[in-house]
C-alpha cells in the first residue's frame, strides 16, 4: 500500500522529514526539529501545529505522540539534551497538547536517566516508552524501560530489562512491539550472530518478562547490507520479525525457517523511514476516534 505525502508537507520544507511517533492512526512528522505535522494517511488529512523555537543542531532529540484520555486530546512530546565538550546538560522535556496548540516546558528528565532509543516513543497503555540507561548512586549503570505518562506528564522507570541480558549486550538492545498489545525487547541487534526477544506480558511487572525466542542466524551478508546498522521494529502475530536495515531495506525474518526476505521500498531518495501504525478514521483536525482496523501497516518517507 502506497501513500502520497500531503501538500502541506512539501511547502517550505528543507532537509529530511523525521518520524515522531504514531498513535491511533495518526503519524507525527517533524522537519528540522521545528515544524510538526500530524497526518492520517488513511483519510488523507494533515495539520501543522505550533513551531518549536529552541533548536540546536548539536542536540539529541527524541519525540513521541500519545493520547491523553483525561482530556480527550493528543499530545506531542519532545525531549532534548544539549551536550558540551565538558558536560552533558539535563534533558529538557516539552509537551504540545493539540487542542491548545501551545508548547509547554515541563519538569526536566532526571540526569541519572539517559534515553537510548528508539528515536520515537512507543505508545502503549497510556504512555510513551523508551529504553534508557539508569545511573544509581553506588552502583553501576543498568538498563531499563522508561515511560512518559500522558495524563500526569511525568517520566518514570517502568521496568528493568530481564536479568538474563548481560551488560555487554546493552548496546545491542532495541525496543519494539509484539502485535499491538505488548512491549517487546530485542537483543542482538546490529550484526550479532544470536538474536533474542523478550515479551513483557504484564505492563510494569519485571517477573512477567518472557523469552519469545533465541536463534542463531545464518546471515546473507550481501542481501542485508552488512555494513549498515539494523533495528528490529516488531514481532508479528504470525511469529516473524521485521527488521529495518539503516533505512535501506526491510527484512522479513522467518524464525522457524531461518530465512531472510528483503524488501526495498520504491522512492526517489537514498533511504526511507519505516512507520508502524494502525489504520483509523482519527482526524488531526477534530481528534474524533473511529477505529476501522486493527491491522498494522508500514509506510515510508
Amino acid at each position: 500500500m502506497e501513500f502520497q505525502f500531503p501538500v502541506a508537507m512539501n511547502e517550505g520544507v528543507e532537509g529530511w522529514p523525521e518520524f515522531g511517533g504514531s498513535c491511533n492512526g495518526l503519524i507525527c512528522i517533524v522537519f528540522d526539529h521545528q515544524r510538526v505535522l500530524l497526518w492520517n494517511p488513511t483519510i488523507k488529512e494533515a495539520k501543522e501545529f505550533a513551531k518549536l523555537s529552541d533548536f540546536d543542531p548539536k542536540g539529541t532529540f527524541f519525540y513521541g505522540l500519545g493520547y491523553d484520555s483525561s482530556t480527550d486530546d493528543y499530545k506531542v512530546v519532545r525531549t532534548s539534551c544539549f551536550s558540551t565538550a565538558t558536560a552533558s546538560d539535563e534533558t529538557q522535556v516539552e509537551v504540545l497538547a493539540l487542542k491548545s496548540n501551545i508548547w509547554r516546558r515541563i519538569q526536566s528528565l532526571q540526569p541519572r536517566i539517559v534515553i537510548k532509543g528508539p528515536d520515537y516513543g512507543i505508545c502503549l497503555q497510556g504512555a510513551l516508552h523508551w529504553s534508557a540507561a539508569i545511573s544509581k548512586t553506588g552502583s553501576k549503570t543498568t538498563y531499563a524501560i522508561v515511560a512518559f505518562d500522558m495524563v500526569k506528564e511525568n517520566f518514570y522507570e517502568l521496568v528493568p530489562v530481564p536479568d538474563q541480558i548481560e551488560e555487554n549486550q546493552y548496546n545491542t538492545l532495541a525496543l519494539g512491539i509484539s502485535g499491538d498489545n505488548y512491549l517487546c525487547l530485542f537483543s542482538g541487534c546490529g550484526h550479532a550472530d544470536v538474536m533474542e526477544a523478550w515479551l513483557l506480558k504484564e505492563h510494569g511487572i519485571k517477573s512477567s518478562w518472557t523469552r519469545l525466542f533465541s536463534v542463531e542466524r545464518q546471515i546473507d551478508h550481501e542481501q542485508i547490507y552488512i555494513e549498515n546498522y539494523e533495528n528490529v521494529l516488531c514481532y508479528t502475530n504470525s511469529g516473524k520479525v521485521v527488521i529495518d536495515h539503516d533505512g535501506r531495506a526491510l527484512i522479513w525474518y522467518d524464525l522457524k525457517e531461518n530465512i531472510f526476505k528483503s524488501f526495498t521500498p520504491r522512492n526517489d531518495w537514498h533511504g526511507f523511514t519505516p512507520v508502524i501504525y494502525i489504520e483509523s478514521l482519527v482526524s488531526p483536525n477534530s481528534y474524533i476516534q473511529l477505529p476501522i482496523s486493527r491491522q498494522p501497516y508500514t509506510t515510508h518517507s
